[in-house]
């Protein structure tokens, strides 16, 4: 019997163009898909993230507040909203 696979779901964001090239060249380079690399980088940084600030589930509302500030001041973000807010309007 084949092992039970975990469903997916698609998301779609914006990257930045050069963000786009990047991923692209790396793809190629190691011969996967991008998507193979997104989930991979993805799943990465949020192991790392729950190491380090532990289940989200389970945060302080201090704790809750520090990161929230922290991934909104984010430059790539703040550029990526500006641009955002300029295309609506």
């Amino acid at each position: 019997m084949p092992d039970m696979v975990e469903p997916m779901v698609l998301r779609s964001f914006h990257l930045p163009q050069s963000m786009e090239d990047e991923l692209r060249g790396v793809a190629f380079t190691l011969r996967c898909s991008k998507a193979d690399l997104l989930r991979y980088f993805i799943s990465r940084e949020l192991s790392q993230f729950k190491q380090q600030h532990g289940d989200w589930r389970r945060w302080s509302s201090d704790t809750i507040r520090l990161l929230s500030d922290k991934v909104q001041r984010d430059e790539s973000v703040q550029r990526l909203l500006q641009r955002d807010i300029e295309r609506i309007g």
